[in-house]
């Protein structure tokens, strides 16, 4: 008989066999595939603590937290998350947070532990860092060692967290395609089709006289009047990589993300979560404004704290991708204070 083993259990087995990387990349593996799965989810945070990539487990957990904000197990590790990232004060809160729900000792023993960091990191008043503690502070989160007491009991229990709730990223609200005239290219390709075909319906240029010498590059330049039929044909081949290119270039808007896709080969998407939203703009360039449409620019912390920006080019017009940046303002401002809602 065979035994069929899924994505996560190879994952908890990596786990306990101490290859952390290895489950890491198994549960990344299996969350792509299965993004509903909040199992899946809680498990890649957990690991990712382990593993010392804080940040990413910050990037996975909170969506579940704000969709859970009463699991105190949920949120205890969601706090040590915080707490690999330098985020002292709001660790301290939600540490709180999960010792109202379900008090114990290890968790007052964590929110000790990391008081006193807190306290070691802030410089003393009137006090100047040196150079050595703004060194120490720049230098990557260290690898957090999650304490026994506070090890997943339910990890393996097969359970989504909280029972029936959306997926991390929420259902899709649109998706969006950028528009073929948003091209310089289509312009340029769509000049090179008329004039092509004008030329050659008024059968212009005259062909050279015939000879019955054989085809060189000297008896190319007597049949220029080839040269609207190449030229309708490189614009027509132009025109096809705009309309395919335009194609793949997708704009998925979820309820906590936007996926940002585009390449046709090689193709390529960049999440954006609503929490790592700093700011958003629209811009208008001359081709835009002459087709009537805009591009939304999306400011956003990447990884590292480290600000960058991904692009809305011309979903739709001028008016409606100004309302959505207003409408996107808002939400990504309920996003970030959402969290609150735990440390009131």
């Amino acid at each position: 008989m065979t035994v069929v083993t899924t994505t996560y259990e190879q994952a908890m087995d990596a786990r306990t066999n101490g290859d952390l990387s290895g489950a890491a990349e198994l549960l990344r593996r299996e969350v792509a595939a299965n993004p509903a799965d909040e199992r899946t989810q809680f498990a890649l945070g957990v690991v990712s603590i382990e593993t010392g990539d804080a940040e990413q487990a910050v990037r996975t957990l909170h969506p579940l937290v704000v969709a859970h904000p009463d699991n105190a197990e949920l949120l205890t590790f969601y706090a040590i998350a915080l707490r690999g990232v330098r985020r002292y004060s709001d660790a301290i809160k939600v540490f709180r947070r999960a010792n109202e729900l379900r008090p114990s000792a290890e968790l007052e023993e964590e929110l000790r532990r990391t008081t006193r960091m807190h306290q070691q990191s802030t410089p003393v008043s009137g006090q100047q860092s040196t150079p050595e503690v703004r060194t120490n502070q720049q230098q990557p989160a260290a690898r957090e060692d999650v304490p026994d007491g506070l090890l997943a009991s339910q990890l393996d229990s097969g359970r989504r967290i909280g029972g029936s709730a959306p997926e991390a990223r929420g259902s899709v609200r649109h998706t969006w395609h950028r528009r073929v005239t948003s091209y310089r290219r289509f312009w340029l390709a769509a000049g090179l089709v008329i004039s092509g075909v004008t030329l050659r319906l008024l059968g212009l240029p005259q062909p050279g006289p015939e000879a019955s010498e054989p085809w060189s590059v000297p008896r190319l330049a007597d049949h220029v009047d080839l040269v609207p039929l190449i030229a309708a044909a490189v614009g027509a081949l132009l025109l096809l990589a705009t309309v395919v290119s335009a194609r793949f270039t997708r704009y998925r808007v979820y309820e906590h993300r936007i996926d940002f896709e585009k390449g046709v080969l090689s193709q390529r998407r960049r999440p954006v979560w609503l929490f790592d939203i700093t700011g958003v703009s629209l811009r208008r360039t001359p081709l835009l404004t002459l087709t009537g449409t805009a591009q939304l620019v999306v400011e956003h912390d990447a990884k590292e704290g480290k600000p960058s920006r991904e692009r809305m080019i011309a979903t739709g017009s001028a008016r409606a991708m100004a309302e959505y940046a207003e409408s996107l303002q808002g939400e990504f401002l309920r996003e970030r204070r959402a969290m609150k809602k735990l440390w009131i």
